[in-house]
């Protein structure tokens, strides 16, 4: 059942990366930023409530949920590098900045 639920949080967050990124560009950055964090942060204090309560369910929800969040604001980062970098040097500086982000992120998921 732990597997389950760990992994419930990558479906929400597969399912819904391509609407992320076409909201990110529609949207713009901010908004989807402050829906992102909000959301994400207010499912994260209520998990600990949900795991003493025991019902698997519920949890599975809330991290799904967590996932989209987190797919929001993943794709917020990258178009708000890209909007914000000189035009000139847009390709050169956008992967530069794009490799630093995301080839950071495994480390933190080592344990």
């Amino acid at each position: 059942m732990q597997a389950i639920v760990l992994a419930s949080f990558y479906y929400g967050y597969i399912t819904t990366t391509l609407l992320g990124g076409v909201l990110a560009l529609q949207h713009g950055g901010k908004v989807l930023l402050l829906i992102a964090v909000l959301s994400t942060s207010l499912l994260t204090v209520i998990t600990p409530a949900l795991t003493l309560l025991g019902d698997y369910a519920a949890i599975i929800t809330v991290r799904v949920l967590e996932g989209i969040g987190q797919v929001a604001l993943t794709s917020r980062t990258h178009t708000h590098r890209k909007r914000y970098s000189f035009p000139i040097l847009v390709t050169e500086r956008w992967a530069r900045s794009s490799s630093r982000c995301t080839g950071s992120q495994p480390a933190g998921d080592v344990k």
